[in-house]
């Protein structure tokens, strides 16, 4: 496995969060997901994926990735 991190901030993305998902597998053993207040199935789904669920509360796109970065296992991230 690569030594990478993924870290993807969403919220209500469950019409595509599962294929993004999938679309990674295999590529890192780090893959989290920080929801920022989804009220439809994109926690169950991303849980169901492998990913590591991580909740916050929405700051904007900019303060929301930087807080999520630190979940992250590797120095590298995408």
């Amino acid at each position: 496995m690569s030594r990478f991190s993924i870290v993807i901030v969403a919220k209500n993305a469950e019409h595509k969060i599962g294929r993004l998902l999938i679309s990674l597998q295999g590529l890192t053993d780090d893959v989290i997901v920080v929801d920022t207040g989804s009220t439809d199935a994109t926690v169950s789904i991303a849980e169901t994926s492998g990913a590591t669920v991580h909740h916050l509360p929405w700051k904007g796109y900019g303060k929301s990735k930087n807080e999520a970065i630190a979940f992250a296992k590797y120095d590298w991230i995408l």
